[in-house]
């Protein structure tokens, strides 16, 4: 595995492991009890913070160590994960199906 592929993959990704951080903190805001109070609390945590941050600094690391051609790829790779990430939690609260 080149560098490139390993910059590409971890722009693609950071946008799960960052989302998933935000919406959980959110949720988390409301305070009541849900069905989802173990996933809450573990993306929610201190430690996955860590993770999180991890990813974070690795991206932009590798970002920072890359051909203008491979920032442009890890950009849109970045991209493309965010919005599927939207569409993944937007298709949930509106109960969506691809069937």
């Amino acid at each position: 595995s080149t560098l490139e592929d390993k910059a590409v993959l971890a722009a693609a990704l950071l946008p799960c492991y960052w989302i998933y951080e935000l919406v959980a903190k959110d949720l988390k805001k409301l305070g009541h009890k849900s069905p989802y109070s173990s996933w809450i609390k573990m993306y929610s945590s201190s430690d996955y913070a860590v993770d999180v941050e991890f990813m974070r600094k690795l991206a932009d690391r590798l970002y920072e160590e890359s051909s203008p051609k491979v920032q442009r790829s890890m950009q849109e790779a970045f991209h493309i994960a965010s919005k599927l990430e939207y569409r993944f939690w937007d298709d949930a609260y509106y109960m969506r199906t691809l069937l």
